[in-house]
């Protein structure tokens, strides 16, 4: 996924980082928003997961998280 990312065209203005979601390497409150995108339904502990990456939002920010649609 980071090396089909890497090709984007944005790609450029983008700083792409592989980390346990339990234990981003960023401060507390450093993002105004955060997207997790095909991570939700993998992350080990499903609890934690998305809470260390809410612990990377300042006040008021907005956690989206995206899950694929079962289409069986």
């Amino acid at each position: 996924m980071l090396r089909r990312a890497r090709k984007s065209p944005d790609s450029d203005r983008i700083r792409y980082v592989e980390a346990d979601a339990t234990r981003l390497p960023f401060a507390d409150g450093a993002f105004d928003a955060a997207a997790v995108r095909y991570a939700p339904e993998a992350f080990v502990a499903p609890r934690a997961g998305p809470r260390g990456v809410a612990r990377g939002l300042a006040p008021g920010g907005k956690l989206l998280l995206l899950t694929p649609e079962d289409k069986a």
